[in-house]
């Protein structure tokens, strides 16, 4: 995971920014729970859903996070139209349907690619990496949140060989060459197949995906997102690899308009969130954001310190003198 380190300096008043690690693909999460807003739909389906949501929730959350620290540090300023331009650019629009659930007997001796399409050149993969941002701001604690940046490249060419190999595969042979790796022993026991419109940055491509459920060695529900046009890997239900915005909420970042309007317009009921109070984001079917009972909660506890208190992102935030370097 690749970890963008903000840094406000105590004696420069200037930021401070490494990164640390190596960049990995998005993690597939299942932590949230569907909630009776989405009773007509199956679990596994519902899931699905909130898997793609999120990406598309982080991404834009990249665009305000990262304005909102320009407008944040001395000297900074936000353009709001070339904000909105930069949403738009960022935005993920996904239409899942065709969906069809079942034991995973019922394909295993059906070839993989009739039920995930293998991308062949010249078509293109949305690379999603996920980033881990930390910031901060004098004596304030450390404010982390995560985000998802994407990118099209061109998918791999493949020798005729492997192809014509690769595409013969049956659902049995490719779980016996991956077995739960990389998470470990896992066993699935079911499948949802569905077909996806993926529309991002301009760019409209139509395939089939899947997503394989299971559990592991202790019993823990695990799932494998098979999606050939997204690069995403790495599988997790532990609550410290789910990406959450609220790290923002612990920092002066939050008194900037343009992330407080974009976090409040994106925020969602604690009603009919299972993960309220939690600090965790939640996603009810296709929307995704903060539970109002945490955006409540964060923002009635003060915080004290820190060189920077802007009013507006329009405007260059006035900045407390730091104290003499010794």
């Amino acid at each position: 995971m690749t970890f963008l380190r903000h840094n406000q300096s105590p004696r420069l008043g200037k930021p401070e920014i490494s990164i640390v690690g190596l960049a990995l693909v998005l993690a597939c999460l299942l932590q949230n729970t569907p909630t009776h807003a989405q009773a007509s739909i199956s679990r596994e389906e519902a899931v699905i859903q909130m898997t793609y949501a999120k990406l598309d929730y982080l991404s834009q959350l990249d665009v305000v996070s990262k304005a909102a620290l320009r407008a944040y540090l001395p000297g900074g300023q936000v353009d709001r139209d070339e904000i909105d331009k930069e949403l738009k650019d960022a935005k993920i629009d996904i239409t899942l349907s065709d969906f069809r659930t079942g034991p995973l007997s019922e394909i295993e001796k059906k070839r993989w690619v009739n039920l995930v399409t293998f991308p062949q050149p010249p078509a293109e993969i949305l690379d999603v990496k996920i980033l881990g941002h930390e910031f901060t701001d004098a004596d304030l604690p450390k404010a982390s949140w995560q985000t998802v940046v994407t990118q099209w490249r061109p998918a791999e060419q493949v020798n005729q060989t492997a192809l014509d190999q690769e595409l013969g595969w049956t659902v049995e042979q490719v779980l016996k060459m991956q077995p739960g790796q990389p998470l470990g022993n896992i066993v699935y026991s079911r499948y949802v197949s569905y077909s996806v419109e993926l529309n991002a940055k301009g760019k409209t491509c139509s395939y089939k995906a899947m997503f394989l459920f299971g559990t592991n060695s202790q019993g823990e529900e695990k799932a494998a997102f098979e999606d050939s046009f997204m690069a995403l890997n790495g599988l997790s239900r532990d609550s410290s690899q789910e990406p959450s915005p609220n790290g923002l909420l612990q920092s002066h970042l939050r008194d900037v308009p343009v992330l407080a309007e974009w976090l409040t317009k994106h925020s969602v009921s604690g009603a009919s969130c299972s993960t309220a109070g939690t600090g965790q984001l939640c996603c009810v079917g296709s929307r995704c954001g903060i539970p109002d009972v945490d955006m409540r909660r964060d923002l009635m506890t003060p915080l004290t310190g820190g060189w920077n208190a802007p009013v507006s992102p329009e405007a260059t935030p006035k900045k407390k003198q730091p104290p003499p370097a010794l």
